[in-house]
């Protein structure tokens, strides 16, 4: 599964929606710090297009609930049309608002147990958002009316989630909670997990519930809750609810690698290697590997996370299903990109006019070496801070090389020279080896992107995460203080004869 940085609820199809607006707009909103547009200017011509555009977010009048979901799930996929801070509020307010009003057509109609239930997790995930946003005043207050509400309904699959998100609604305010109220609160969870027949939304309940606490820093009471409940999923007869269990609590005992011991992380990791060699693995075990060994590489542990990817590895090579398997080799460039530090970095490739690229030309220079896409809101967001980079430092003798991950060549091109980018793109526009599949995207197996890998002086890699200020600090430290103003030239556009750069050797412009 590959990831461009960065669950609202259980639900898949709209926790993916979900998932995916919070990703475009949080990036979106944290961009904006560094370049937020200015506003275009209203004409008579733009007024005139505006009322002829129907809303987006006017819900249906005499929808089903089938349509009412169609609808959310719509508005849901709608980008900000105005980037700025104050737009990007406008367009949350506008779909927390539509989504909630169309949530409760379904609830107040006639509707499946799905349905509802989907409407359930839409209302509250908008909820959430909202106040993310400062999007709707008082939407805490309006969360636990609505939660008080599903209380007193008829249908028994309605109160039976209110019971779920009463507990929710009490773990978010965890840290004002003293010692006995917690403890009153797993017994009343106990008491609760133990009088129903257990189900995948009770599984969700508890990872709900942890995910409240984690703010608080109480990574004691996150143990204690997984140890107290866990038994009871694991009597379950449900084999792919037990699966699933057993998948959640390893990650939440993962989730505490940076505080383990090495005694501790080597049981933990047998447990692992255990679990997978007892359970029938598929796709989405790989998946939750790559998640795990993500999780450890980002605590600062890409020693840790090499054992994980060398332990397992094993487990899914030897599987009768040839397409895992062969899945399972992306931890061989994994492993080769975590190993990296203190060692050389090979690149080989093509530019964007087709000519081969020459590494060697930077051999002396400080590179970022940048994995990176235009669909790729991050990498986007990423932008201003490489660019600044390079007007600082490139005086200095520091370089970037992109990799680009897209599959449209002329899209690339036109990034480039719109945003008047100066150094070397790689990309790959062979059918088989395009986009994720780039040689060198594979080679070091880019999970992720942006994925920034900062090589020395020394052709030697200094990091794999040279991002945000860390870039700056870094090249401060390689190179000292940042080149005056008047010391750095104007660089030309990109293939022009008028320098010996090495990015303007790669592009055939060398004597």
């Amino acid at each position: 599964m590959k990831l461009c940085f960065w669950w609202l609820n259980r639900s898949i199809f709209f926790g993916c929606l979900l998932f995916g607006l919070v990703v475009n707009v949080s990036t979106i909103s944290a961009s904006t710090h560094s370049e937020e547009p200015a506003a275009e200017p209203a004409t008579e011509e733009s007024a005139e297009v505006a009322k002829a555009e129907p809303d987006p977010f006017a819900v249906p009048e005499d929808a089903t609930a089938d349509e009412l979901l169609a609808f959310i799930r719509k508005i849901q996929r709608l980008a900000p049309k105005d980037r700025t801070r104050q737009g990007i509020q406008e367009h949350v307010l506008k779909l927390t608002t539509a989504s909630i009003e169309a949530a409760d057509k379904i609830l107040a109609g006639e509707a499946t147990d799905e349905q509802l239930t989907m409407a359930i997790d839409v209302k509250i995930g908008m909820f959430n958002l909202a106040e993310n946003f400062n999007a709707i005043p008082d939407v805490a207050k309006k969360r636990k009316e609505f939660v008080e509400s599903l209380k007193g309904d008829q249908r028994p699959l309605v109160v039976a989630f209110a019971k779920r998100l009463v507990f929710i609604e009490e773990a978010r305010e965890w840290s004002a909670l003293d010692a006995s109220e917690k403890d009153a609160f797993l017994e009343r969870l106990m008491g609760y997990l133990s009088e129903v027949e257990i189900e995948k939304a009770h599984l969700q309940l508890v990872s709900n519930i942890s995910r409240q606490i984690k703010p608080s820093q109480d990574l004691a009471a996150v143990k204690k809750l997984c140890l107290a409940v866990q038994p009871i999923f694991m009597k379950s007869k449900d084999k792919q609810l037990v699966d699933s269990a057993k998948q959640f609590f390893l990650t939440e005992e993962f989730a505490e690698w940076s505080a383990m011991d090495p005694s501790h992380k080597e049981a933990c990791l047998e447990k692992l290697v255990g679990y997978l060699n007892e359970t029938e693995i598929g796709r989405a075990h790989l998946y939750w590997i790559n998640g795990i060994g993500r999780q450890i590489e980002y605590m600062g542990s890409p020693e840790d996370a090499v054992k994980l990817y060398l332990a397992v590895q094993p487990i899914f090579l030897k599987s009768d299903n040839k397409q895992l398997a062969e899945e399972a080799q992306s931890f061989d460039g994994i492993v080769r990109r975590l190993q990296l530090p203190g060692n050389e970095m090979p690149i080989e490739g093509f530019l964007l006019d087709g000519k081969e690229f020459d590494w060697s030309a930077y051999k002396g220079k400080v590179v970022l070496v940048d994995f990176w896409a235009t669909w790729c809101s991050p990498c986007i967001r990423e932008m201003p801070n490489v660019k600044e980079a390079y007007k600082n430092y490139h005086a200095k003798g520091f370089d970037i090389v992109g990799i680009s991950l897209d599959e449209d060549i002329e899209k690339v091109k036109k990034y480039v020279e719109t945003n008047q980018i100066p150094w070397a793109i790689l990309f790959s526009d062979v059918e088989e080896a395009t986009g994720w599949k780039h040689p060198m995207a594979v080679h070091y197996g880019i999970q992720a992107i942006p994925a920034t890998i900062l090589v020395g002086q020394d052709g030697k890699v200094v990091s794999l995460s040279a991002r945000g200020t860390a870039l700056g600090n870094q090249l401060k430290e390689l190179l000292g203080d940042p080149s005056p103003p008047e010391e750095e030239k104007e660089e030309a556009a990109p293939g022009a004869d008028t320098t010996d750069d090495p990015k303007e050797k790669n592009e055939g412009d060398s004597d």
